[in-house]
């Protein structure tokens, strides 16, 4: 992730090109106060029917302004997602420049509510990049969105997803939440459809925001329309009429009349059920039942409650209850399906096999979802700059050969904390505890886990086995009962009669240089749940105390009640095929740092 206190470079200046989630699994809606700031459009405080100057043009800009030379339709029209002009008066380049606007004679910041910004870009051509960056006034983090080559769209280097592409339009709304407990969290919703929904990507910045200048720099070939400033969703996206996935929360201005608040379903998904709550200040604890419960039928669901002039500000949320298909899946990660599955080793017979892979058993598990990769270098390092400065003091710094190989060299105590501080700083709810309180600190052998919440944690053994399997029992690897260096990335041994690999000793393609050999994440086919390396690279810390099978069926097993050890899955770079089983155990003490085989990946509960 890329350090969002990045130094600006003014206008005119050589730019520099991105090179290229926050995934929110409850539906939220403010109810704002009545005092708002004025709404703004194209940074400018303005009166009905005012006239807005035009923008100034940049170095080597060669376009005009197309049509009337206002960016803003009255009444507004949002072309999204048909292609632009939406009526004559878009901004259109045909060759590479920059433009930009300031935001009026005083900067626009968040220290009093929400600042929200929307704008719609299309890409005429092939290849063709655009930037926006969002500047205050001197220097200082800046928001910055960008379009690669590729067509990847990144908000401060977090990938948000993909353009809808050439002669297509783009709509971009970004959340700039209130300074609050010592940052500004922002996000982007990339071409939400008729509602917000989970952001596409998000960033912090660790001060107060203020837009100064609307920046835009771009290759040729690029449309720029509808620039809004607002201070509620409303404002910036209310004439979007895009059709929606089924079961998703819509609020057409998420209204308040005649005391009543209105969210609305679109179409609600049968049999799924929607509770309401309301929160003052999103803290755990804090979350209120009006007594409002709905049911879809497949229709439109509207959902009603009180909300009389002069309450406190409330934030509201929908409890859902129902299909795994209907719930977002976060980014990064792939939904595991509730059932069961035989757990251990089905090919003992053939000799195959420690004793402590059995007996094969029956274990019924709730859906899940898990990482499709094992924690890359950069992603622990940007998580563990965060936390040192919030309250996470002591995480270790870990190795990794490059930044997207798998982090190793850290404890079984460091992956539990750092799950805890990615979850705070995506403002998630942290699943680990002691008594009581968030674990950021020390080694703690025994912390809770509350399963329910929806942070990052460790994969139990059981949710890692049956991942790892890809949805078949039975098999000796994720693909089948063979293994190849085409596979995976492990030590090829002729000993082992069912690693059939062409080359022997280390994978040869990542044998190079000094110790570890890992691989990059992803380097080779995913499994039949869309996960990658999860047989080899590195081996991978799961939740569970070490300890025998049982004989009996289990539900959502959690592992042994105590231990010494944490049980450990996959094999790795520097062991052979007979690691890289999927029913293959091995456990290590949870002080155990100085090993450049152990990594981890990341689970999450559902809601």
């Amino acid at each position: 992730m890329k350090n969002t206190s990045i130094q600006i470079k003014r206008p005119g200046a050589a730019r520099r090109w991105a090179g290229s989630l926050l995934i929110l699994l409850m539906a939220m809606a403010t109810a704002r106060k009545a005092a708002a700031v004025p709404l703004a459009h194209e940074g400018f405080q303005y009166a009905a029917g005012q006239l807005l100057p035009t923008m100034n043009l940049g170095p080597g800009w060669a376009g005009p302004w197309i049509g009337s030379g206002l960016m803003v339709d009255t009444p507004p029209t949002l072309s999204y997602p048909t292609a632009l002009p939406s009526s004559g008066d878009s901004l259109h380049n045909p060759a590479a420049g920059e433009a930009w606007r300031d935001f009026g004679p005083l900067p626009l910041d968040n220290t009093l509510s929400d600042l929200w910004i929307s704008f719609q870009e299309e890409t005429a051509f092939v290849g063709s990049r655009a930037s926006v960056d969002i500047m205050p006034p001197l220097s200082g983090p800046d928001i910055q969105v960008t379009k690669n080559g590729a067509s990847v769209i990144s908000l401060n280097g977090m990938v948000a997803g993909l353009s809808a592409g050439v002669g297509n339009v783009d709509f971009f709304v970004l959340q700039v939440r209130q300074f609050s407990a010592g940052k500004t969290v922002v996000r982007l919703f990339l071409n939400p459809g008729t509602m917000l929904g989970p952001p596409s990507a998000w960033c912090i910045i660790p001060s107060v925001f203020q837009a100064n200048r609307f920046f835009y720099i771009t290759d040729g070939g690029q449309w720029l329309d509808e620039i809004r400033v607002g201070t509620t969703p409303q404002d910036v996206a209310a004439a979007n009429e895009t059709p929606i996935p089924p079961g998703e929360l819509v609020g057409p201005k998420i209204g308040i009349s005649g005391g009543t608040l209105t969210l609305t379903v679109h179409p609600s998904v049968l049999g799924r059920i929607y509770k309401l709550e309301y929160s003052g200040t999103l803290a755990d604890n804090s979350w209120q039942d009006p007594g409002v419960v709905r049911v879809g039928d497949g229709n439109d669901l509207v959902i009603a409650t009180p909300h009389e002039p002069g309450m406190l500000e409330r934030i509201y949320r929908l409890v859902l209850d129902g299909p795994i298909a209907a719930l977002p899946t976060p980014e990064g990660f792939e939904p595991i399906p509730a059932g069961s599955f035989s757990m251990g080793n089905a090919l003992a017979a053939s000799g195959d096999g420690d004793s402590n892979e059995l007996p094969v058993h029956g274990v019924n598990l709730s859906a899940f979802y898990m990482a499709k990769h094992e924690v890359t270098k950069a992603l622990w390092d940007g998580v563990r700059t965060w936390g040192l400065t919030n309250g996470y003091t002591d995480l270790s710094v870990g190795a990794g050969k490059a930044a997207n190989h798998p982090v190793q060299t850290i404890t079984w105590y460091d992956m539990v904390k750092w799950c805890n501080a990615r979850s705070e700083m995506e403002l998630l709810t942290p699943c680990y505890t002691v008594s009581g309180a968030v674990y950021r600190t020390g080694n703690n052998d025994a912390p809770d886990c509350n399963w329910a919440v929806n942070g990052y944690r460790l994969p139990t053994e059981a949710e890692w086995e049956k991942a790892a399997r890809g949805g078949v029992s039975g098999r000796r690897f994720p693909w089948g009962n063979t293994i190849t260096h085409s596979w995976a990335n492990y030590i090829s041994m002729s000993v082992f009669s069912y690693d059939v690999s062409p080359t022997r000793g280390y994978h040869p393609t990542y044998a190079t240089g000094a110790e570890p050999y890992t691989s990059p994440v992803g380097s080779f086919a995913a499994n039949g749940y869309g996960l990658y390396d999860m047989a080899g690279n590195v081996s991978e810390w799961c939740w569970d105390w070490f300890g025998p099978y049982s004989n009996a069926a289990q539900i959502n097993p959690q592992g042994a009640a105590s231990g010494s050890s944490r049980v450990i899955r996959g094999g790795d770079w520097n062991f052979s095929a007979f690691l890289s089983r999927c029913s293959y155990r091995v456990f290590g003490w949870p002080g155990l740092a100085n090993n450049y085989d152990f990594g981890f990946r990341l689970a999450r509960s559902l809601p």
